[in-house]
């Protein structure tokens, strides 16, 4: 009997906090009046990750793309989402977010929502964008080339490319940031521009 009370306890506290999640995930989603043949259309775009789709209906389909990232903004797919969102430049998108890119756990997501709010051009993104660039300069400057991955395997400089992603960001919002960390990838393309110079 006492361990079904504690079960029963346990499950009464889980179903409220998911609850309470769901809450405050509804906040970041801005209402749109759409058809339902809009929001059909929509959803099957989203099911079908049919981007180029998403990216013409503009801002009429943020909410739901939204809505989507939400759910799981530390899944891969959540990552082209977000770019999709950034492209329709919906300040509405802003404070969604910025709370993705303040959750250590959605991290996989940073470079994605720096994009986004690069193409958004919201200037309330500027000292977010920074703390985070600091954060991941501070795992590059402590030889922690990866920083945390939480097991999603991350390659080996995820730290740099973050932070270039960061730092790409803040230059096109219009501010100096000085060196911008270069990860592998980014190497190896000026050398590749340097090579097809001589």
């Amino acid at each position: 009997m006492r361990l079904q009370k504690s079960m029963l306890l346990v499950a009464v506290v889980i179903m409220f906090t998911a609850g309470c999640d769901a809450l405050a995930k509804a906040r970041f989603i801005p209402k749109e009046k759409l058809t339902p043949q809009m929001e059909d259309s929509i959803a099957k775009a989203i099911q079908n990750e049919d981007h180029s789709r998403l990216r013409s209906y503009g801002k009429k389909a943020v909410p739901m793309l939204l809505e989507t990232v939400l759910k799981n903004p530390a899944s891969f797919d959540a990552g082209n989402f977000i770019l999709d969102i950034g492209k329709s430049r919906d300040t509405r998108a802003v404070p969604a977010l910025l709370h993705i890119l303040s959750q250590i756990k959605y991290r996989i997501s940073h470079k994605a929502v720096a994009m986004a709010l690069a193409d958004i051009q919201d200037k309330s993104a500027i000292g977010p964008l920074q703390k985070a660039f600091e954060r991941e300069k501070g795992y590059i400057a402590a030889g922690k080339l990866k920083g945390p991955d939480y097991g999603w395997g991350l390659a080996n400089d995820y730290a740099a490319q973050v932070a270039r992603q960061h730092g790409l960001a803040l230059q096109r919002l219009g501010v100096r940031v000085g060196d911008v960390p270069q990860d592998n990838m980014a190497k190896m393309h000026e050398e590749f521009k340097r090579m097809q110079r001589e």
